[in-house]
């Protein structure tokens, strides 16, 4: 069982907000824990990314941020593109969005 004063304390310092059953927001995240998370995560982008040819990965971007640009308008992305996750955090995981 998780100890409850640790998971009150993590949801009081990373200002977590449980919006349904699976989606979690942090508006909290500590500034040096938030710096390596970025680092790595822009490191793991890359590599993925590397591992498609040009012309794919163009396409591949291209339907993936029409899939996340649905919620503009209210919609959920249905994640049925390949990379729709990836360009979900190069959209949102960034400082302008803390």
């Amino acid at each position: 069982m998780p100890d409850e004063e640790f998971v009150k304390y993590i949801y009081k310092v990373f200002n977590l907000i449980q919006h349904d059953e699976y989606k979690l927001q942090s508006t909290g995240i500590d500034e040096r824990i938030f710096d390596d998370f970025e680092s790595r995560l822009v490191e793991y982008l890359k590599e993925e990314f590397s591992k498609i040819p040009d012309k794919q990965l163009f396409i591949k971007l291209e339907d993936a941020l029409e899939d996340i640009n649905n919620l503009k308008i209210g919609q959920d992305p249905d994640y049925r593109f390949s990379l729709t996750p990836h360009v979900y955090f190069m959209k949102y995981s960034n400082r302008q969005g803390t």
